[in-house]
């Protein structure tokens, strides 16, 4: 195993990429012809939050449907708009009191 971890690449993995505003899933194409295809986000919290989703619903798949369109593992454009809707954002962290500066305070 290298620094890097596994090689290849694991079956589940995406390209994750960033602009100013937005950021991108890439999601490759499946031995079985499946079209390679790309998921854009809005670059905030509750994008990033829904990208993990995503991500995580991918590595726990076994099966070569469960990465198929339409499931959580590749949802539809449809399917990750209803996500980005329902999804929390993440909390803002609360600095420690060490953290604080005088302009803080």
């Amino acid at each position: 195993m290298s620094a890097f971890g596994d090689y290849p690449i694991p079956r589940h993995a995406a390209y994750l990429w960033a602009s100013v505003d937005r950021f991108y899933l890439g999601i490759p194409a499946l031995a079985d012809g499946q079209l390679a295809r790309t998921l854009e986000f809005p670059l905030t919290d509750k994008g990033l939050a829904t990208a993990i989703t995503i991500l995580q619903a991918r590595a726990n798949t076994t099966l070569d449907h469960e990465l198929k369109i339409g499931t959580l593992a590749s949802p539809t454009t449809a399917q990750l708009l209803e996500m980005l809707k329902a999804t929390k954002a993440m909390p803002a962290p609360t600095p420690k009191a060490e953290d604080l500066t005088m302009e803080d305070l």
